[in-house]
C-alpha cells in the first residue's frame, strides 16, 4: 500500500490536484484501519491457539507476546502507509524526522518496560513506539493535507464492527467442545 499511495499522492500534487490528494489519503487510512483492526484484535485474541498450531502446545505460553505483537505490527502498518503519504507529498524530510523522533522512545520504552516486564516489556515497547510514531504522523498528515487519516466516523464504525466480531468469535470459541 505504501508504493501505491507515494506514487498517487506525488501525481495529484504534480497535477495540482490537492482534493484528490486529501481524498488519497482518506481512503489509504480507512483501508489501513477497515483492515487491520478486525485482524490485530481477532489474532491478539486467539494469539494462543496460532501459537500451538504454528508450533506445537509446547510454545502456547508465547501467545500473550504474540498478540501485544500484532496490534504493534498493524500500528506499524498504519505508521508506514501515513510516512509513504508524506513522502509522496515531498514532505521526505519530515517523514526521516519522524522516524528519527521515535528513537528515544524506543531506547526509553525498552529500557524501563523490559526492566519492569521483560519479554512483556519488549513487546509492550514495540507497541508503545510505533503507536506514538503513528501518532505523530498522523499529525503531520492532519497539517499537511488539513484531512484526518481517519474519519472519526469511520473509526467508530470499525471499532464498533470490530468488537462485534470479536464478542462473535469469542462466543463461538467458547461454545466449541473440547477435542
Amino acid at each position: 500500500l505504501g508504493i501505491v499511495i507515494l506514487s498517487s499522492i506525488a501525481a495529484a500534487i504534480a497535477r495540482n490536484d490537492f482534493a484528490l490528494a486529501q481524498r488519497h489519503v482518506s481512503s489509504a487510512g480507512r483501508f489501513v484501519v477497515i483492515v487491520l483492526a478486525p485482524v490485530c484484535v481477532l489474532g491478539a485474541m486467539h494469539a494462543t491457539p496460532i501459537m500451538s498450531l504454528l508450533y506445537s502446545p509446547a510454545y502456547e505460553a508465547g501467545g500473550i507476546y504474540l498478540g501485544i505483537l500484532i496490534g504493534g505490527y498493524g500500528l506499524f502498518a498504519l505508521l508506514d502507509t501515513l510516512l509513504h503519504a508524506l513522502i509522496g507529498a515531498d514532505r521526505h524530510h519530515l517523514a526521516s524526522a519522524l522516524l528519527l523522533a521515535i528513537l528515544p522512545v524506543v531506547f526509553l520504552s525498552g529500557i524501563g518496560l523490559i526492566q519492569l516486564w521483560g519479554p512483556m516489556g519488549a513487546a509492550a515497547s514495540l507497541l508503545v513506539t510505533l503507536g506514538v510514531g503513528a501518532g505523530l504522523a498522523a499529525i503531520a498528515i492532519y497539517r499537511r493535507f488539513r484531512v484526518s487519516a481517519v474519519a472519526p466516523l469511520t473509526l467508530a464504525r470499525v471499532t464498533i464492527a470490530t468488537a462485534v466480531a470479536a464478542f462473535a468469535s469469542g462466543s463461538v470459541i467458547r461454545a466449541r467442545p473440547k477435542s
